[in-house]
Formats: C-alpha cells, sequence, structure tokens
C-alpha cells in the first residue's frame, strides 16, 4: 500500500490542464468503448477477402436475388452524393428473408 500512496502523491503533485485532463479522460473512455466493441464483433479487424474466403470454405454462401434497386442523386457543392439502395431475398431453413443494402458514393 505504501507504493500505491506514493504514487497518488505523485499524481497530485503534478499540476494538469484541464483540457489535457479531459483530453486524457476522453481518450481513456473512447479506448474502453472500442475494446468493448471489438470484443463484441460489431469493428471489423479482418480483411472483407479474408471473410469471403472463409465463409466459400466453410459453404456459408447462399444466393439471393435482387427484388429492387434504385439510385438516388443529391447535388451538393461541385460533388454529386449517390446513395444507392437495394433489397434483396434470400431463403435459409425454409423461410424468406429480405436484406436491405445502402451505399453512398461520390461522384466528382
Amino acid at each position: 500500500m505504501d507504493s500505491f500512496k506514493q504514487f497518488q502523491e505523485l499524481i497530485s503533485s503534478i499540476n494538469f490542464d484541464s483540457a489535457i485532463t479531459i483530453g486524457i479522460i476522453v481518450i481513456v473512455i473512447t479506448f474502453v468503448i472500442e475494446c468493448i466493441l471489438l470484443s463484441k464483433g460489431y469493428i471489423n479487424t479482418k480483411s472483407s477477402k479474408k471473410k469471403l474466403e472463409r465463409a466459400r470454405k466453410l459453404n456459408h454462401i447462399i444466393k439471393a436475388k435482387r427484388i429492387s434497386y434504385w439510385d438516388d442523386y443529391q447535388t451538393a457543392d461541385e460533388m454529386t452524393n449517390s446513395y444507392y439502395h437495394a433489397k434483396y431475398e434470400y431463403t435459409i431453413n425454409n423461410k424468406k428473408k429480405k436484406y436491405r443494402y445502402l451505399s453512398k458514393k461520390y461522384h466528382h
């Protein structure tokens, strides 16, 4: 416990600017959130090629049929933003399911 008291005294003797303290707190919180998201699989750390190769090897590929698609253009400044929408339908375990796809493209 003596070393912990020494550490507390050292920290209290250092005068941090409030902006630096807030920055450090934000960095620590961001790091913790990123670790949680990584552990739950919400952040992709593998390349999509490796995932696709593994899915093919395990025969986890299903065929889907595109049932509708559209592209809406919006002009902003000198660049055109294009939102591509599509709906796909597939069958798994004798149940029909739909997948909605949305992609944003920038055209110069």
